[in-house]
């Protein structure tokens, strides 16, 4: 891995992350996808179709997304209480 990278903070990985998200996103045109996604979005509406898939509001599952990667992710990446560095939340990881 890249020394540079691995000299940063939770915070600042997170941040670097973030502001590459947002540049890929700007030139998301120029990207193609995947074969497969092509198959998973065809299976995805077969799905919704038979009733079998809901629909839900982006913004309501960016957050589900969110909250389940905290759950999920976070215990594993943040120090513990009492290890040395002591412990940070979430707003420390820049989650807010």
């Amino acid at each position: 891995m890249n020394k540079a990278i691995e000299n940063m903070s939770t915070d600042e990985k997170l941040r670097l992350m973030e502001a590459l998200w947002e540049s890929l996103s700007r030139e998301e045109a120029r990207l193609e996808s995947p074969p497969w996604h092509k198959e998973a979005l065809l299976e995805t509406v077969v799905r919704h179709n038979a009733g079998k898939e809901l629909q839900i509001d982006w913004d309501v599952a960016k957050r589900e997304l969110r909250n389940r990667a905290e759950c999920e992710l976070l215990p594993n990446l943040l120090p513990k209480v009492g290890r040395a560095g002591g412990s940070r939340g979430r707003r420390a990881a820049g989650f807010q």
